[in-house]
């Protein structure tokens, strides 16, 4: 599995703190079937910008350091990059760092509020021939109260990125119910973890591919775990799953219930 959302480099952010801290989320995330993982660093922090350079000196030294403890996973280097028309320059100039080599890049969508003109904003990054991946739409305030607007916000050809733990009742109900509503619609869905640490914010895709699998196949599991995310690092465009009418157990899983029933919440 390919995962483009982490905070595994060490020194920058609310991610990791340490190599021995990073070593250890690489080691957990190739344990639970990883063996790509995007570095993703806030590209804002207590009010400085990361350099792109340091990102890809300190994934460089990552991989030597994985690859010295023979842990089998490879470290892309990218940056999650706040959805604000100010940082579109950024973007152009090669200021905020692509994932990996590809014109992909991870679009943090506001937990709280949104840009002015966000449709116009995406489609801007578009028509300059980046691929925006949507980071983590499920948990936006504003489209969890108004779903809505997300409907009205982001056409059906964006990819989105849905945070693992958002299916799996990390993030609460609201988050949870939302989550799976996207799922099954005809989108471009990537599947991340958005991993922080090895203790609340872990890594590892496991969890959430088996929870989509049983719903809807392992094909459309694989393809949001693995095949777009992918894809987008080729620069190829990510597909939509086939995704059944009706889920495979009784409860469609964006029904309360399910939470309690499948995950023990």
């Amino acid at each position: 599995m390919i995962d483009l959302h982490s905070h595994i480099l060490y020194g920058w952010d609310d991610g990791a703190k340490t190599l021995d801290d990073s070593l250890a989320m690489a080691r957990l995330a190739a344990e639970r079937g990883t063996r790509v993982i995007a570095a993703t660093p806030h590209l804002f922090w207590q009010n400085q910008r990361v350099d792109p350079q340091w990102i890809r000196t300190a994934t460089d030294e990552l991989n030597e350091a994985i690859q010295t403890e023979g842990i089998p996973i490879q470290v892309v280097p990218g940056a999650e990059i706040p959805a604000d028309w100010d940082n579109l320059t950024l973007i152009e100039r090669g200021l905020a760092p692509r994932l990996g080599n590809s014109k992909a890049v991870l679009f943090e969508v506001p937990f709280v509020n949104l840009p002015v003109r966000f449709k116009d904003l995406v489609f801007h990054l578009q028509m300059e021939g980046f691929v925006p991946l949507l980071a983590h739409p499920e948990r936006c305030q504003v489209y969890l109260a108004n779903p809505d607007a997300f409907y009205r916000d982001v056409e059906a050809d964006t990819p989105i990125q849905i945070t693992a733990g958002s299916l799996t009742g990390g993030f609460g109900e609201k988050v949870f119910d939302f989550a799976w509503r996207l799922i099954m619609d005809e989108r471009p869905i990537v599947i991340a973890s958005d991993t922080h640490n090895i203790v609340k914010r872990r890594p590892g895709l496991r969890r959430a591919y088996d929870a989509v699998a049983q719903q809807f196949g392992e094909e459309a599991a694989t393809l949001m775990c693995d095949g777009n995310p992918k894809a987008l690092l080729d620069d190829r465009p990510p597909r939509i799953a086939r995704i059944p009418r009706e889920p495979r157990h009784a409860a469609a899983p964006a029904r309360r219930g399910l939470l309690k029933r499948a995950f023990g919440r």
